[in-house]
């Protein structure tokens, strides 16, 4: 009997595009122009919803190109949706700011192709969802939230709908999608016997409980083609389903009818993350190892992105109105290797190296883009250089990836000892390249103040746009040295041969110490004991194992989900080896080497065997080196090792001082902090899945405590875990060689199509890079001392030699941002090229007032959204803008 109240149901005929998955590219490129091919051929399957990403508009109309205005006149009749990501992303590993690309990516490509984006943030199958969704979609005008995946069960308020809020006062309206998901509702029946038993059997999972009486039945599923006979399968559902009234409709339509019907009514209320959906469905949050160093590199090119490749054509835009075409392409080059299945690491091996490849590409772009920016800044042209090779004076181009000013250690790399090697016809009589080197002399000043890094003999070539590069061979030296405070984004060129006006003695009370069995810098002084390394920070008391030890699981589990059997393999380190003693860092070296069997878990496809019974032995070696640097509160732990074992899981565990708390952990995440807590429920209780102790881990770690806290930098690796005997755990690697088992205990069944993924072994070489720092009791002070940690390890104050200078370049004095608790998260260009956007994230419970300070005097500045739509006006302009951010709030200011 149906016990319902009388509902709207609106049906959207979709399809769930895995644009790559467990095929590659290609093959689902072709299934999906047939599929577009159908809709556009036959008005029965329409409208239909191409699964809210906008990179499937490109994909076809690359397949289609004949297509395309027929497409195009679709979407501008409505008929086809797309929109409003670019891709479906992972929302769980990105940075907020790729999420932010990505949205605004997306809208741009429907609307230049003729549509516009459903106002709904959609995302059907994401492995969990970030506390920052309600920010997104307040920032760019979307009405509601559509989720599956991390909501439901007991962790949630049983209903369909709920307001999703954010600290920050930012809101919006979540649908959650039945236990089965955006699947409900495919292949719905004709005849009227079968509908009926159709809609019995789904009918209490669509309506729900839901106060609004709006539901939304999905139809479709995983690539699925149009519904065959839509309009008569629609109407009988109509009649079966009555009194509840069943019309068609696009997500677009289904979400004004939601917030309309939402308006006025209390609705339960859920914040932060949402990673647990046990009792509902699965969640699968054990993909943040799977191909963790494409986790890392992932990380590093949106930082390189983000941090410094947009951050610098935007002020040479807005300085010198250079202007740049790069940095869309670079992210959408990106964008395109953040698909949930892509960067999740669940796919097929083919796709995992399109995506290396990606990055390559993406990283290659971006770093172009930084380099043709910053020779814009400080007026360095290429072309007009050349006819001045008589009087090239090599100079050092110092520059801060940050927007705060600052000094001390600085990497500089210096060219010299140039010996001509030109390419071409005639070019070999010419050539000074074959011959011994001369014992040349250092061609800068201030060498007593440098810590020499390295030293090699390298290719270099002055390009000119106008002229075939000038080749020579090069001394390159990479140096240390301390430089005085340069302003926030700044950029300071000085010649080589007056290198002494900038670089400095290191002060006495910065140096950094070393020994065979000591390790010291004015916070930190690491000792070599029996007890390994124990390192005391001189301000506090508090003790720590610099460098923990590392530990191999077997791991007989897939790409979604780990499958941890048997005691682990603890491996401790070597005595440490001096590496480099000082002044500006000293460092140690220590080993560590385990055997682990070559595989371990038999394929998938063997129906009986499961441990194999003979296991080839392999060995993994790792070296760590424990460092610490001058001026800098820190200690920096770098792990290097080469991975020849298979099926394991490899951790680097951390113990963590008695005084620390375990129960929580506050976490970097998408437009600010995450608290995590300890739940305290049996991971078991719930037999289709078991809950998994892991969480996503992107640029730091908090763990608070009574005096002091501890602090963890990391550099791309994507998971932690909180051990209950008070350690911290972060995986190098986890080593797999199945998309999907079935036999997998914590989640029986399989949750992909099953296939061998041999790469997702990890074999090779594998890298990963912290710091340690010691953090004040108060949280605001402690995330604003941590923020400026994570700069000054991830985004180091950093110089490069231009070899082909004959005038003198000019100074930019950058950007900086002021104001206790503030956090950079942008600077960039406009979408439409008229303004410089400026973002940061408040990561205090209180208002703050801050100030961008300009390079030049703005004569126009707006609030904005995240979608660039220009607010209120501010009344103050100048060189220094003024503003209010509220209580965890974002703020994003367009300027001109």
């Amino acid at each position: 009997m149906d016990t319902h109240a009388p509902h709207t149901v609106v049906v959207v005929s979709h399809t769930h595009w895995d644009r790559e998955w467990y095929h590659p590219l290609g093959r689902m490129q072709q299934r999906l122009a047939a599929l577009v091919d159908a809709l556009l051929d036959d008005r029965d399957g329409l409208p239909f919803l191409l699964d809210g990403q906008a990179i499937v508009l490109d994909d076809y109309r690359a397949m289609r190109p004949e297509r395309a205005e027929h497409l195009s006149a679709a979407l501008r009749a409505g008929e086809i949706e797309a929109g409003p990501w670019y891709v479906l992303p992972d929302l769980l590993l990105p940075g907020g700011e790729a999420l932010v690309r990505n949205l605004l990516e997306g809208s741009r490509t429907v609307r230049e192709a003729g549509g516009a984006p459903p106002p709904v943030l959609y995302s059907p199958d994401a492995f969990g969802h970030s506390g920052a969704g309600p920010v997104l979609a307040h920032g760019f005008g979307l009405d509601t939230a559509i989720v599956w995946r991390g909501f439901g069960g007991p962790e949630h308020p049983d209903g369909t709908v709920a307001w999703w809020a954010h600290p920050g006062g930012a809101g919006v309206v979540l649908y959650h999608l039945p236990p089965s998901g955006y699947e409900i509702g495919a292949s719905l029946p004709v005849a009227d016997s079968a509908a009926s038993f159709r809609w019995r059997s789904m009918r209490d999972a669509v309506l729900g409980n839901n106060p609004l009486r709006i539901a939304l039945l999905p139809n479709g599923a995983d690539h699925h083609a149009r519904q065959e006979q839509r309009r008569a399968a629609l109407a009988t559902l109509a009649r079966v389903a009555e009194p509840h009234d069943v019309i068609p409709g696009t997500l677009a339509s289904f979400a004004h009818r939601l917030r309309h019907a939402a308006t006025g009514v209390e609705l339960p209320v859920v914040t932060g993350e949402l990673r647990d959906s046990s009792g509902w469905t699965w969640s699968l949050q054990g993909t943040f190892a799977t191909r963790a160093y494409q986790k890392r590199t992932n990380a590093q090119v949106e930082r390189l992105l983000v941090r410094e490749a947009e951050p610098w054509a935007a002020l040479a835009w807005f300085t010198r109105g250079w202007r740049q075409g790069s940095v869309r392409a670079a992210w959408r080059m990106l964008l395109s290797a953040q698909p949930h299945d892509t960067l999740c690491g669940c796919c097929h091996d083919d796709i995992a190296r399109a995506a290396d490849q990606r990055w390559a590409d993406a990283r290659v772009l971006a770093e172009a883009v930084r380099e043709d920016a910053l020779g814009a800044l400080v007026g360095y042209d290429g072309a007009q250089q050349r006819e001045l090779e008589a009087n090239w004076r090599p100079t050092l181009v110092l520059r801060n990836p940050a927007a705060r000013a600052r000094g001390g250690v600085a990497r500089l790399r210096l060219v010299d000892a140039v010996i001509a090697d030109p390419v071409g016809p005639g070019s070999a009589a010419r050539s000074g390249a074959r011959v011994n080197p001369p014992a040349a002399p250092i061609g800068w000043s201030g060498d007593e103040h440098l810590q020499l890094v390295q030293r090699t003999r390298q290719f270099d070539r002055v390009e000119s746009s106008q002229h075939y590069p000038r080749n020579a061979v090069v001394r390159v030296t990479e140096v240390l040295a301390w430089v005085p405070p340069v302003h926030g984004y700044g950029v300071q060129p000085v010649m080589l041969a007056e290198l002494s006006a900038l670089v400095q003695a290191t002060p006495v009370k910065s140096r950094v110490r070393a020994s065979d069995t000591e390790l010291s810098s004015a916070a930190w002084r690491i000792s070599s004991t029996m007890q390994g390394l124990v390192a005391t920070h001189l301000g506090t008391g508090a003790r720590v194992n610099a460098v923990g030890w590392l530990e191999s699981t077997t791991d007989a589990g897939d790409t979604y989900t780990p499958s941890l059997r048997g005691a682990p393999v603890v491996s401790h380190w070597s005595a440490p080896k001096m590496q480099v003693r000082g002044p500006l860092r000293v460092e140690w070296e220590l080993a560590a080497a385990f055997e682990r069997p070559a595989t371990a878990i038999a394929p998938a496809t063997d129906p009986v065997a499961r441990d194999l019974p003979s296991r080839e032995a392999a060995e993994v070696m790792v070296t760590a080196g424990v460092a610490l640097q001058a001026g800098a509160e820190w200690i920096e732990v770098s792990i290097r090792g080469d991975n020849r074992a298979g099926d394991h899981r490899l951790r680097w565990i951390l113990p963590l001082p008695g005084s620390i708390h375990t129960d929580r952990v506050i976490a970097d995440a998408a437009f600010g902090a995450i608290e995590r807590r300890h739940v305290d429920r049996d991971p078991r209780e719930w037999s289709p899945e078991q809950r998994l102790p892991t969480a996503p881990l992107h640029r730091w770690l908090h763990l608070t405590g009574e005096a002091y806290g501890l602090g963890i930098v990391s550099d791309g690796l994507a998971e932690y875990e909180l051990l209950p005997g008070g350690h911290l755990a972060i995986t190098l690697l986890r080593a797999v060689g199945e998309l999907s088992r079935r036999d997998v205990v914590e989640r029986p069944g399989h949750a992909g199509w099953p296939l061998p993924t041999p790469m997702a072994q990890c074999r090779g070489p594998f890298e990963a890079r912290f710091a340690i720092v010691i953090l004040p009791a108060d949280r605001d002070a402690a995330q604003a001392m941590l923020e400026a940690t994570a700069d000054d390890v991830l985004h180091p104050i950093t110089g490069d030699t231009l070899r082909g200078v004959g005038t003198l370049l000019h100074a930019c004095e950058g950007l900086t941002l002021e104001g206790k608790g503030l956090a950079f998260s942008a600077a960039r260009r406009s979408e439409d090229g008229q303004w410089l956007v400026l973002r940061c994230i408040n990561q205090c419970d209180a208002a703050v007032r801050g100030v961008w300070h300009l390079p030049r005097a703005a004569s126009e500045v707006r609030l904005s959204r995240l979608d660039e739509t220009p607010g209120i006006a501010l009344t103050g302009t100048g060189s220094r803008i003024r503003f209010e951010a509220p209580p965890n709030g974002v703020v994003t200011l367009l300027v001109r």
